[in-house]
């Protein structure tokens, strides 16, 4: 193809030489010749392109293919658009096109490949929206899922949360809630952390925050929207109530971070320090150098009254006079 081009723009150098060696030579006809001459040119160039499009020689493909041990997104999307479904697909030609396009999970999550993606999952239609559900550990069939439902389709987006809490999907299931989805709200709030707002927008509070308590007391380690949580317990029960659980929060947490990972202390310390909790600021406040989380003296200064002072000097100095001003949600000193 490339020797091709040469010959061709070869040719019509030559032509136009001979046309420019004397303006009484040249004829029409040469300059017909010449312009058709170009005229191909231009047409295999765009003819290459379009193979180019499908096929990568191989140094290309070594040179893009590793990106942060990744597929390019550059290569990943040149792929992809060589992936297309037929008209009128059958059930099997559909699974087949949506196993393709999720065999690229592991590429690189360039945005703007993302978006290419869905929009080409997306192509299956409505009617087979339920067959993207098997591929939900991938971000662009959730957000695929979400465009193709419509307000019909809440049983749907349920089955998609059972297998996948993805935030999107979350927020599309909750615009969809009446009170008669009560019980699969609470339901699924233990597998699901994200539908505390699906419980504000059903007035469920009452009947979630037990079930958040002990969620919470049985997990493993610190949950997602868990300062939200707290402060939805917190305004729903009673102060002894609260600190009960903060005390069996702190110390499954000292004792499994002590084993484990040091920084979950830090991040639920500070949580439960900002809830006036003095057990987990004090020792966040004495211990913090060895928690594995640079900006826990930043976060302890946030919730503490000591201004511009160093945190640290600030604790040492004042730490027998020290109190949790419930008004401000600070630590303070007392006069």
């Amino acid at each position: 193809m490339r020797n091709r081009i040469g010959l061709l723009l070869g040719c019509a150098g030559l032509a136009a030489a001979a046309g420019c060696g004397s303006m009484t030579q040249e004829t029409p006809t040469l300059a017909e010749k010449n312009l058709l001459l170009e005229k191909e040119v231009v047409s295999l160039r765009a003819e290459l392109a379009a193979r180019q499009e499908n096929s990568v020689e191989l140094a290309e493909l070594f040179d893009l293919y590793f990106q942060h041990g990744s597929l390019s997104p550059i290569l990943a999307r040149r792929y992809l658009k060589t992936i297309r479904l037929p008209e009128n697909p059958t059930p099997a030609e559909i699974t087949e096109y949506l196993s393709r396009i999720y065999s690229l999970r592991r590429s690189n999550t360039d945005e703007e490949f993302i978006a290419l993606t869905t929009s080409k999952i997306a192509e299956v239609g409505k009617a087979n929206a339920d067959k993207l559900i098997p591929y939900l550990n991938f971000t662009p069939f959730c957000r695929a899922l979400v465009n193709l439902c419509g307000t019909e389709s809440k049983e749907l987006l349920r089955q998609a949360l059972l297998q996948n809490r993805d935030s999107e999907l979350t927020r599309a299931y909750t615009r969809l809630l009446t009170p008669e989805d009560a019980d699969n709200v609470i339901a699924m709030l233990p597998e699901n952390s994200g539908l505390l707002s699906a419980v504000k927008q059903l007035n469920l509070e009452k009947r979630a925050v037990p079930v958040m308590r002990k969620i919470l007391r049985e997990s493993s380690g610190n949950i997602n929207y868990e300062r939200e949580w707290l402060q939805m317990i917190a305004d729903n029960s009673t102060p002894e109530e609260n600190n009960a659980l903060y005390e069996s929060l702190w110390r499954r947490t000292v004792q499994q971070g002590m084993r484990n990972n040091r920084w979950q202390i830090a991040e639920r310390g500070v949580r439960l320090a900002a809830r006036g909790f003095q057990p987990a600021f004090t020792y966040l406040a004495e211990n913090h150098r060895n928690l594995e989380r640079n900006d826990t003296v930043r976060q302890l200064q946030e919730i503490s009254n000591c201004g511009d002072q160093d945190f640290n000097l600030w604790y040492n100095a004042n730490k027998d006079k020290i109190y949790f001003n419930a008004e401000t949600m600070t630590w303070d000193v007392r006069p």
